[in-house]
């Protein structure tokens, strides 16, 4: 093709496929999701999936050092669109939840955190996901809590509470509000948001 084997790749492209093509030239197999320019400047997403392999014996070589390669290239255009769509949308989430003074988790039908805005009582993110919300409370308090989230997830409806627990050296207030999420007219889990109210509390 017209400007070699990098001709239709993306601009950001090109370092990576030519760092590729020396692989290949080393006698090791590649692969990529690279981005590639069609004939109507439009651009396509391809997963690409390179083995080198040796010449047939019936080919007079006029170099020595000559390579084949079979190349298998899928169009995943639709998936990759669908992915970076994903992500913009969580990184608009993201700047939401960032942003307002409760903690927010999003649990699944099995009361397991599958998001945390941020830490919550030395509890990052990323140590809240894949646990249960459960695990948040102490124990005693834990049959009232998931008594109530189990209700809203059966009855579908919005339910709160209020838990006292230990933070800090000290015995604070919280008040939690679960909230059904529907998908496909079926409950699939629970927004739950966490507010403080030790303060409201010592003033009543």
């Amino acid at each position: 093709a017209r400007g070699g084997p990098t001709a239709f790749f993306h601009p950001d492209d090109i370092a990576g496929s030519q760092t590729r093509m020396a692989e290949l030239a080393a006698g090791r197999p590649t692969q990529a999701e690279v981005r590639m320019i069609n004939a109507r400047g439009e651009q396509r997403w391809l997963h690409v999936v390179n083995h080198p392999i040796d010449p047939p014996e019936t080919v007079d070589l006029v170099r020595s050092d000559t390579r084949y390669v079979i190349g298998v290239c899928h169009d995943i255009t639709a998936r990759k669109n669908a992915e970076l769509a994903l992500q913009k949308s969580e990184s608009v989430l993201r700047s939401v939840t960032d942003n307002v003074p409760d903690w927010l988790l999003l649990v699944d039908a099995e009361l397991n955190c599958r998001f945390g805005n941020r830490e919550f009582l030395d509890r990052t993110p990323a140590e809240l996901v894949g646990r249960s919300v459960l695990g948040l409370v102490p124990e005693g308090q834990r049959g009232r809590l998931g008594n109530m989230l189990e209700y809203a997830l059966r009855a579908s409806k919005s339910v709160s509470c209020e838990l006292q627990m230990p933070a800090g050296g000290e015995q604070r207030q919280f008040e939690f509000r679960a909230s059904p999420v529907l998908e496909q007219w079926r409950v699939a889990g629970l927004t739950v948001a966490i507010t403080e109210i030790t303060q409201r509390k010592r003033a009543e």
